[in-house]
């Protein structure tokens, strides 16, 4: 299958800058990860577990609207209107009620007429500490796959009759890799209802990106706002 050529309008001085971009997002993502594997047991482990009669189911459902941005993080947040959903659960590994090590799974589906829409399955871990007032912050990495699909017609060249034809367009597997930070309240704390509402920014990166050779890497960012209904 041939595709037509993408021709790309970033400089070289842009792609060096992407490339210590991404340096800096391994770098962050390490460092991340390493603070909540040494930071958050030592701050469990100082603090007293709380007991309460909030009884949280270990599988909740999280869904989330929002928004896709294209650029290095932090840019470009609401240049354009690219609508994204995710549905998505969390395990919490601990039962500290202020201090919290979890891990996430997620599908996504973004829609973009400009670079092509997008289907993304990701999971991620995560440190969040509560207030008893129900407000928290999380921070965590996520690593995932997407499917990747072209933002025009697909053809394929049929050499019976050399001629291109319209092809399916089946997209292209592509890993992604980021962080995120969240801020939200939890209900359940102060009432009884069994929701947490929340904003999330999320940073990530796309490898590769369709058929572009002089940039492969597409800096991304999703704006969104979700709740999280716990069963009980």
């Amino acid at each position: 299958m041939k595709y037509l050529p993408i021709k790309s309008s970033f400089s070289e001085r842009g792609q060096q800058k992407l490339n210590q971009s991404v340096q800096m997002l391994l770098k962050m993502s390490s460092i991340v990860f390493l603070s909540l594997c040494f930071f958050g047991p030592l701050s469990m482990s100082a603090q007293k577990v709380e007991k309460s009669n909030l009884q949280y189911s270990k599988l909740p459902i999280k869904i989330a609207f929002g928004n896709q941005d294209v650029g290095l993080g932090f840019q470009n947040i609401f240049s354009s209107f690219n609508p994204n959903f995710e549905l998505g659960t969390e395990y919490i590994y601990n039962k500290n009620l202020n201090h919290q090590i979890g891990q996430t799974a997620e599908i996504g589906f973004t829609k973009n007429d400009v670079l092509g829409n997008k289907l993304s399955l990701t999971s991620g871990f995560f440190y969040r500490y509560t207030h008893k007032s129900g407000l928290f912050i999380d921070c965590g990495i996520e690593i995932g796959i997407a499917q990747q699909f072209h933002q025009r017609q697909v053809y394929e060249y049929d050499a019976l009759n050399n001629q291109y034809v319209e092809g399916k367009n089946v997209g292209k597997t592509t890993f992604v890799g980021g962080y995120g930070l969240s801020l939200g309240y939890d209900l359940s704390r102060k009432t009884k209802l069994p929701l947490s509402i929340y904003i999330n920014y999320n940073f990530s990166i796309q490898y590769p990106y369709l058929d572009l050779d002089m940039f492969p890497f597409m800096p991304q960012s999703t704006t969104q706002i979700g709740i999280t209904y716990k069963f009980w």
